[in-house]
């Protein structure tokens, strides 16, 4: 019976690893940093707080104020629009690859 050589150690441990890695079924992770989940909630708190009331949203969410760009001189109401449709067809095309497979 024909032994094979067996691999050096630092492959065999590089193996070790990988294939544990991979076969694995109980793979857990760490909780985010809590500098970061403060960082989070109080960026959206900001947020949050500059949104309008809804008593003042009819005045606020107005045709014009979505469709009048915010530099008119660098950009035409046409141009925004194809943008727009632009990202939305973009947006569209993914979700839709994503679901078909």
């Amino acid at each position: 019976r024909r032994v094979s050589p067996s691999p050096p150690p630092m492959e065999r441990k590089k193996d070790k690893i990988a294939t544990t890695a991979v076969h694995d079924k109980h793979c857990y992770s760490a909780p985010p940093p809590t500098e970061s989940q403060i960082l989070v909630f109080t960026v959206l708190f900001a947020c949050v707080s500059t949104l309008p009331k809804v008593s003042k949203i009819d005045d606020v969410a107005t045709v014009s104020t979505l469709s009048t760009p915010l530099f008119d001189d660098v950009i035409s109401t046409r141009t925004l629009g194809w943008i727009r449709i632009s990202i939305a067809t973009i947006f569209f095309l993914a979700t839709s690859y994503r679901m078909a497979t």
